[in-house]
């Protein structure tokens, strides 16, 4: 069905990027070398917060020094008084703009990754796609390509890995045997517990931000929606997801809907995101409706539970000359929602390719995402089947 479909396109995803990780045999050498790391890095980010929380601080006063700066510049009414405070921003305020300063966070974070990476045994880009399979494994239970010795040092760790990955040993063995589910491999309606609509939550994010999809995503205005179906060549089940700008509050946070219609069930999510820096929104409060039930729930957040990249898999944008490179051609589209007139892009992999329709007329600046295999039409397709303005919450958020 369309869950064991989309485990597959993530992991024909995963060839377009370095994909080093998927050599890797899982020993239970390598699962324990990478829970050091794992704690290593935990370490290492809990010792960097009070650095941080003074870059934070440091931000905030250059803020208010460089506004106070260049109004005293104005003030003098003349070109050169205000081109005098700029220059002297720096000597005043410390650094040049907020940019340079937000930079020492990356520095001091991407240093500890290194330090972590190390401690097991690993190079930074080893560690952070096994951690990527590894969460395929234990909260998802993606066992697809696993020999008979890896799923014996897999089993073996299931209680541990469970912890790492936020869900109970129960969640954990459920996702993994299947075990609660009926036959499409999902949760039964009826049977919600707090794990069991995290990891559900966790394949819903998967599905709009795990695919590749995402990578040219432009700004939704405030109050602007699309709808989308994700279809795979090999599995007859459809999903239909929704993505809703709902709102911006004083703050600068922003409460965004996902609904997800799959096999017959519906769910209704509203989150309220604040931007984290470097492309990421973190998750602070969610309300859900789940299959079965009536009202509305807050959900429970824990602290660094949900960040989401605003270019999906990637963490940063392909370069102008890549993506000029990789167009193919102007054409038009037709979806259920309309005939676009959309810019095709094409990358290749091996044995694979992705392809993206994109189009400024819509939501998000795009309007269809394949991958195939290289010689093939039929594999995994996401196209934009409804769009619009005038959203608002479903479930009384605010």
């Amino acid at each position: 069905m369309f869950r064991r479909a989309a485990f597959t396109i993530v992991a024909l995803l995963l060839t377009a990027v370095p994909a080093v990780a998927q050599d890797i045999t899982l020993t239970t050498d390598v699962l324990d070398r990478y829970v050091t790391s794992y704690d290593k890095e935990r370490e290492e980010i809990a010792a960097l917060d009070p650095k941080l929380r003074e870059i934070d601080q440091r931000i905030r006063r250059f803020r208010e020094c460089k506004i106070a700066f260049e109004a005293a510049g104005s003030a003098s009414r003349s070109r050169l008084g205000a081109l005098a405070a700029r220059a002297g921003i720096r000597a005043r305020c410390g650094a040049n703009s907020e940019a340079d300063i937000e930079r020492e966070k990356t520095v001091m974070r991407d240093q500890a990754t290194q330090r972590a990476a190390q401690a097991g045994n690993f190079t930074v880009p080893v560690f952070q796609r096994l951690g990527i399979r590894l969460e395929r494994i234990y909260a998802y239970g993606d066992r697809a390509g696993l020999s008979a010795p890896e799923i014996e040092a897999v089993d073996a760790r299931r209680e541990r890995f469970g912890s790492i990955y936020g869900v109970s040993a129960a969640a954990v063995e459920a996702a993994i045997g299947g075990l609660g589910r009926g036959a499409t491999g999902r949760p039964v309606p009826g049977q919600w517990t707090a794990d069991y609509t995290w990891l559900y939550i966790g394949q819903l994010w998967g599905m709009m931000y795990g695919t590749g999809a995402n990578v040219f995503d432009e700004k939704y205005q405030p109050g602007q929606w699309t709808r989308w179906e994700l279809t795979s060549g090999d599995d007859d089940d459809k999903a239909i997801v929704e993505r809703a700008f709902i709102s911006k509050d004083e703050d600068g946070r922003e409460w965004w809907r996902y609904k997800s219609v799959m096999s017959g069930d519906t769910i209704v999510l509203e989150g309220l995101f604040k931007d984290a820096g470097d492309g990421l929104q973190e998750l602070v409060r969610m309300r859900g409706r789940m299959p079965g039930e009536k009202e509305p729930n807050e959900m429970m957040v824990p602290e660094n539970m949900t960040v989401l990249q605003a270019w999906g898999m990637f963490r940063t944008r392909p370069t102008k000359e890549s993506v000029d490179g990789a167009t193919v051609g102007t054409e038009n589209l037709t979806t259920p929602a309309g005939t676009f007139s959309a810019k095709r892009v094409r990358f290749g992999s091996t044995g694979g390719r992705q392809e993206w329709w994109l189009s400024s007329t819509v939501p998000g600046g795009w309007v269809q995402y394949t991958v195939n295999a290289e010689d093939k039409d039929d594999g995994f397709r996401m196209r934009l089947i409804a769009h619009g303005t005038g959203a608002t919450s479903e479930l009384g958020s605010r």
